[in-house]
């Protein structure tokens, strides 16, 4: 009897091998203090969901330190499983991310940064590799547990980005000094230079910027004069990446400047592509 206690344990412990992402380092103590961030407008998608135990296990997530949402529930029985995937968000709003596995035999809770009692391993960096130890057979796991080779519970954790530019590419401009949460700001206005003060700012520019076709932080944009790069036409985004920049200036037909962030608009109604229609909206979130 005492053997075939203790090959039930093995069993449930370790009978996979660790999943992880290979050249990376397992974050022993667990996930990011205070949870995996996700930025506005983006989504977190849970995969390869695996048990192995003989505790009934649930595993889920909470969010911004609200109610724990459970996805599923593992039975148990010194046996191996699988679960659904899960996609959450897109947020409109930054959120803290805990995933965490509850032990229903020992009624005992893990979350992903290593809370209340470290029984996780987090490899890779988005996506992220988690694999959880539950509180054993007789509930004996009762300290630290981040360093083993299998899993009682495994997921891979990917946030991906779903920020929302301006429809067939390019994006709107706003300047860094409007780009505070919770300000109204005008991105598209034949007097852009005069709502959105810069140094060396061109005049003739009137917030569309046609290159990148996909804005990211630290790299310039450029476009040319007035509305001769026509911006999208109908409506757009509910949420929309905007770039905040620090200067624009004008050098033969091009005018071009920096970004130095990224952040979320909540676009009005009203804009139109003829520059006397407004784009106008509020600042909800920054992106980068």
């Amino acid at each position: 009897m005492r053997l075939r206690i203790r090959l039930c344990l093995l069993a449930a412990t370790f009978v996979l091998p660790a999943a992880l992402v290979p050249g990376t380092t397992a974050i022993a103590s667990g996930g990011p203090p205070a949870g995996f961030i996700l930025p506005g407008g983006s989504t977190a998608s849970f995969t390869n969901l695996q048990f192995s135990a003989c505790n009934s296990l649930s595993w889920g997530y909470q969010l911004n330190g609200g109610a724990n949402q459970v996805q599923a529930t593992f039975p148990g029985g010194c046996t191996s499983g699988s679960a659904s995937n899960v996609t959450i968000g897109p947020f409109t709003t930054p959120m803290t991310l805990r995933v965490f596995l509850t032990d229903n035999h020992c009624n005992n809770t893990y979350y992903s940064d290593g809370t209340p009692v470290d029984h996780v391993i987090v490899a890779g960096s988005n996506p992220y590799s988690l694999r959880f130890a539950d509180s054993g057979l007789f509930c004996e796991r009762t300290g630290t547990a981040n360093d083993f080779p299998g899993f009682n519970f495994r997921v891979d954790l990917a946030i991906s980005g779903q920020v929302s530019f301006a429809p067939g590419g390019g994006s709107f401009v706003i300047s860094a000094q409007n780009a505070i949460i919770g300000n109204s700001v005008t991105f598209w206005d034949a007097q852009w230079a005069k709502d959105n003060s810069l140094t060396g700012s061109a005049a003739s520019f009137k917030g569309f910027a046609e290159s990148p076709t996909t804005p990211t932080c630290g790299a310039g944009w450029s476009t040319d004069p007035g509305n001769s790069t026509p911006p999208p036409g109908g409506s757009l985004p509910a949420f929309m990446g905007v770039i905040i920049t620090s200067s624009a200036a004008k050098s033969g037909s091009t005018i071009s400047g920096s970004t130095v962030h990224i952040v979320i608009v909540q676009t009005d109604p009203g804009y139109s592509p003829n520059p006397g229609h407004a784009g106008t909206g509020t600042v909800v979130t920054v992106v980068c």
